[in-house]
């Protein structure tokens, strides 16, 4: 897994514009391009309390897939905590670049369209040089109960845990 890391700068300055709760994040003065990227950071699994990330963006709803294989929220978020496991004990300084993001609002509510792509990669803890590689995600952000949540989530990587 990977993609989602909007540089650093860039994620800093949407979260301190509109602070670090997802629920502050969804509010409906904030655009979803700075949602997105405010929430990016908060559920992808390279850090601690990612979960709490997770738990806050993903609709319990949820439909996802991770290359071929099928998901719903619970059996995504399983293979998320798998994937953390491996991020934090066979990598050093994991990190996420978003190469290109396109965003498309919804005309009526806080949904929308969002697809990025962009590579991840860090240093094995057992040696060698920074290892990278490629991957993408497709996402729907759905207006419920008055906030946004992501109801799909398809993403695509070649990088291996």
């Amino acid at each position: 897994m990977r993609f989602f890391v909007a540089p650093l700068a860039i994620a800093a300055a949407c979260l301190s514009a509109v602070g670090a709760s997802p629920s502050v994040i969804a509010s409906r003065d904030v655009d979803l391009g700075t949602w997105l990227f405010g929430s990016i950071l908060t559920f992808f699994p390279n850090h601690t309390g990612w979960d709490a990330g997770y738990e806050a963006t993903f609709a319990p709803t949820l439909k996802a897939t991770f290359n071929q294989n099928k998901y719903d929220y619970k059996t995504l978020k399983e293979l998320y905590t798998g994937i953390h496991t491996q991020m934090t004990t066979k990598y050093t300084g994991f990190a996420v670049n978003i190469t290109s993001a396109v965003i498309v609002p919804n005309a009526n509510d806080l949904g929308g369209l969002i697809t990025l792509t962009g590579d991840e990669g860090g240093v094995p803890t057992s040696g060698g040089g920074l290892i990278t590689a490629p991957d993408s995600a497709f996402g729907v952000v759905s207006e419920i109960n008055g906030r946004r949540w992501i109801t799909e989530w398809r993403e695509t990587t070649d990088f291996v845990l």
